[in-house]
């Protein structure tokens, strides 16, 4: 027995290889011309088909320049390393990036350039912002306010103060941590420290008056913007 054939089909040749049917340097002799050609037909197909449909592993194979092909745990950490504003335009590149995106994020540091795009874009940056943003990040946890280098614009400090004051129960009990750093004192901050004193754990102080301090029993970290004296007594006791 000879065989003939391609690497993806092979034709075997049962028949006495005397007869008509004799094999002769890899084509097959036969008087019936029309069976010959049926059979070389249904080879082509043959071949043809094993060639464009692909087997049921590689079926399930994603392709090598997909990003579909990393798993979820690799896409949260890329996600972790762009800035805020970044993540939503990366979400045409792949669908665990779209499912990722939003569930990854746990800070929300709004920056200089965050407050002014989402101002420029809604007028003012108010509680629907916040909301809009708590509500398709829902695990955010802490918000950090501490990267705002203009905190001495009093305009842009109380947008931020009304902003997250404005904020729904459900939202406010979702937060944990509120870093912030004041310039100047008056009855909206106070008013504000009073009721976010237990979330406040990073805070910044340039203001002499520091009463608002006394209602910050869970702070860890204290920056002090301007003189030490200004803030501690001779004996390292908090002057508040």
């Amino acid at each position: 027995m000879e065989a003939i054939g391609s690497d993806s089909s092979v034709l075997a040749v049962n028949e006495d290889m005397s007869g008509d049917n004799a094999v002769t340097n890899g084509s097959v002799d036969a008087k019936d011309s029309t069976g010959s050609q049926e059979m070389a037909k249904r080879m082509k197909t043959s071949i043809l088909d094993s060639q464009t449909t692909p087997s049921s592993e590689s079926s399930l194979e994603f392709s090598k320049d997909s990003f579909d092909r990393f798993g979820d745990d690799l896409c949260r950490l890329l996600l972790s390393y762009l800035p805020f504003e970044e993540h939503f335009r990366r979400e045409c590149l792949s669908k665990q990036f779209q499912r990722c995106l939003h569930i990854s994020i746990k800070v929300l540091t709004i920056t200089d350039t965050l407050f002014a795009k989402m101002s420029a874009k809604c007028g003012s940056f108010g509680t629907h912002i916040l909301t809009d943003i708590l509500k398709k990040c829902p695990n955010i946890q802490t918000i950090d306010c501490d990267h705002i280098s203009d905190i001495s614009n009093e305009s842009d400090v109380r947008q931020l103060l009304e902003a997250i004051d404005g904020l729904s129960d459900d939202y406010c009990r979702r937060l944990t941590r509120i870093d912030f750093c004041f310039a100047f004192i008056d009855d909206l901050v106070i008013n504000w420290i009073q009721k976010f004193a237990p979330k406040l754990l990073n805070l910044g102080v340039r203001h002499k008056n520091l009463q608002y301090l006394e209602e910050c029993h869970h702070l860890r970290h204290l920056s002090v913007k301007g003189s030490l004296t200004d803030v501690f007594t001779p004996d390292n006791r908090l002057m508040a």
